[in-house]
């Protein structure tokens, strides 16, 4: 999902350690800790294959194939530059795929009007506001989350398949969470609003700009917010500039610069006052493992995640007091389910998967792609199995890796599937075939 893994880091102030942070017990945590961990440091931590190997390099230049499957149909392939917003761009492939699919849209070519926007489809990632736990003056909005800003938190539940309550462009976000919400209401806004590939290609050339983008608009939007505009035309003109397109007026400008956080405010500017498409039918979502979302992991296998570790032991998700185990999955059942629903015609999508990580292993970015194809490569020496993937990255990285076709092995290998989390793997099902 391109996001950092500390976005997701545990808080071990929600079970009570009001002194967690403290420096003094910052030294006594990593004395007491490591020795607990660090016999799960193996081998394969130290030296995991790439995630992405190409059947060139992987089985040379003679090699044959067979047991095919590809899902046709498929979305044009699309470059998030170096935006960390893979969850919003893997959840567009499907989304899009669902759409051509139920309204028979040969080859997936679709007009600007119908094309789903990624920036659109990021929204459904999280409400614009949620309730929050607050620990130590700080807020929470999960066991999981990084902490929040005040202003992020509600007061009550908002409803659960309200499209207005999904009012927001966050450039963080997890995969399966937002595809599985994009499902409750099924509504987008097109890239005739607002042209993603455009602002990518602009603003995304390098991290650095992609990052001041973001400062930027952040700057605009709290030094102008809830204040009186001596220069209205000045202030339009330099909201456009920062967004690069000239269909923002005043009254759209004033009225972002209203809304209460700068997610909304950001998502105000692209969209407008843009219809979101409404579409007839609606998928129905799968994910494995299915595990609810409820259930949260154990503070020990918590810690174990946040350090990059794996466990090879049963994991323990707690709820409500209540415990239940989950034996670790195996990358072999990984690949079979993976398999079984492209069997079925589903693409589907690849969450959880590490694709930098230090020296000793540890996770620092993960990422989300599209699998649409699988199979069995055979050369003189051994036979593997190799996936089709639909990446964020580009027309040139799906060139580059035989459009799309990696090994399968070092592709899960890479995936964190000791501790697991609800849809490492996520899908859309048709409710009906025709």
């Amino acid at each position: 999902m391109n996001l950092k893994t500390n976005s997701f880091s545990f808080h071990p102030e929600h079970i009570g350690f009001s002194l967690w942070n403290s420096y003094l017990l910052n030294i006594i945590k990593f004395f007491l800790l490591f020795p607990l961990f660090s016999n799960n440091i193996n081998a394969q931590q130290l030296n995991f294959p790439p995630p992405f190997i190409s059947m060139k390099d992987s089985m040379g230049t003679s090699y044959t194939s067979d047991a095919e499957t590809i899902i046709k149909n498929m979305p044009r392939v699309r470059d998030q530059k170096k935006f960390e917003i893979c969850f919003g761009m893997a959840t567009a492939v499907l989304v899009q795929k669902h759409i051509c699919d139920s309204n028979e849209m040969k080859d997936c070519e679709v007009p600007k009007e119908l094309e789903v926007s990624p920036l659109s489809t990021m929204a459904w990632f999280q409400k614009n506001t949620a309730i929050c736990t607050i620990k130590n003056g700080k807020y929470f909005i999960d066991a999981y989350s990084s902490e929040v800003s005040a202003e992020e938190c509600g007061e009550a539940s908002l409803p659960d398949a309200d499209s207005m309550s999904y009012t927001n462009v966050r450039f963080a976000g997890n995969a399966y969470l937002t595809l599985k919400n994009a499902a409750t209401t099924f509504a987008f806004h097109s890239e005739a609003c607002f042209a993603s590939d455009r602002f990518f290609k602009q603003f995304g050339k390098s991290k650095e700009s992609a990052d001041n983008f973001v400062n930027e608009l952040k700057q605009f939007y709290y030094f102008n917010r809830n204040k009186e505009i001596d220069c209205p035309s000045c202030l339009v003109a330099d909201a456009r500039g920062r967004l690069n397109t000239l269909k923002l007026d005043e009254a759209t400008v004033r009225a972002a610069l209203q809304m209460k956080n700068f997610q909304e405010f950001m998502f105000k500017l692209m969209f407008r006052d843009c219809e979101r498409i409404k579409f007839s039918e609606s998928p129905v979502f799968r994910q494995f493992p299915d595990i609810p979302l409820e259930y949260v992991m154990s503070p020990r296998d918590q810690i174990s995640m946040s350090l990059g570790l794996g466990r090879k032991d049963d994991i323990y998700y707690l709820e409500k007091g209540h415990k239940i185990k989950i034996a670790p999955l195996s990358a072999d059942q990984l690949l079979a389910k993976v398999k079984d629903i492209l069997n079925q015609g589903y693409p589907l999508m690849l969450d959880n998967l590490c694709v930098e990580r230090t020296k000793i292993g540890a996770c620092l970015l993960k990422h989300s792609v599209v699998i649409k194809g699988n199979k069995k490569v055979c050369n003189a020496k051994e036979c593997k199995d190799f996936l089709l993937l639909q990446n964020s990255w580009g027309e040139n990285w799906q060139s580059e890796y035989d459009d799309g076709w990696v090994e399968a092995d070092s592709l899960l290998a890479n995936v964190d599937i000791n501790t697991i989390r609800p849809g490492i793997l996520s899908w859309y099902e048709r409710s009906a075939k025709k």
